[in-house]
């Protein structure tokens, strides 16, 4: 598996969205403590669509600054999540990856239909209770808030035992996140580096979507192709 970062593809598309980014915390006078998860996240989802297990690594890092920005917007479920689901997560993911590593990713494997079925019923019951939870608490953007939140954690299991669905369920996570920075625009203009972001990000992780069936395929022996042949 080839380092990501070292190929010229992966720079472009880093330097505009940065560059976007930039502009639009400037024309707001946005504060630049909470951009800077934004910067270190350009890379971060760069390694994720290459299902790359460094990403774990450094998005473990960078959760402890999206905290105090969520925190800071009255997210408090996405911060709590980043903070206490997200960060120590992440680490153990890494570990976990490196222990089952597949060259620079991983052994991917798939739920079993009873399992499907407890994920779908968990995430029904625990979305439910969480939204009352933070109603309760008095959090911001409840729904979307509740929404992103729950993915995120779903995700992160997922991730950490190297079932493949967590890719699946990165789409419906992005165009969540998407929605969450639209809606927040009205009230919070200079959320707006956020919305670009989030559009980077709904394109890496559709990358990766594709680059994980790859390589769960080439593991399988069912094809040679090359997993990480995807350009962003």
């Amino acid at each position: 598996m080839e380092a990501p970062l070292k190929k010229g593809r992966y720079l472009l598309p880093i330097l505009i969205t940065a560059a976007a980014i930039t502009a639009a915390g400037l024309w707001f006078h946005q504060n630049f403590f909470r951009i800077l998860p934004l910067y270190v996240s350009l890379f971060v989802m760069i390694l994720s669509a290459q299902v790359n297990r460094y990403a774990f690594l450094l998005g473990g890092l960078n959760s402890i600054l999206y905290a105090a920005v969520y925190f800071a917007y009255g997210l408090y479920g996405m911060a709590a999540y980043a903070l206490l689901v997200s960060f120590p997560i992440q680490i153990v993911s890494f570990l976990r990856w490196k222990k089952h590593a597949y060259r620079s990713s991983v052994e991917l494997k798939k739920l079993t239909g009873k399992q499907r079925v407890l994920a779908v019923a968990g995430f029904t019951g625990i979305w439910v209770l969480l939204y009352l939870i933070l109603k309760q608490a008095g959090a911001a953007y409840v729904l979307l808030d509740n929404t992103v939140t729950l993915f995120g954690i779903c995700i992160s299991f997922l991730q950490m035992f190297a079932f493949l669905e967590y890719t699946y369920l990165m789409i419906p996570s992005g165009l969540a996140t998407l929605a969450l920075s639209i809606r927040m625009l009205p009230e919070h203009p200079e959320q707006i580096a956020y919305l670009i972001y989030s559009i980077y990000s709904l394109i890496c992780v559709t990358v990766q979507l594709v680059n994980a069936r790859k390589l769960y395929r080439l593991q399988q022996g069912g094809t040679k192709e090359d997993p990480h042949a995807s350009n962003l």
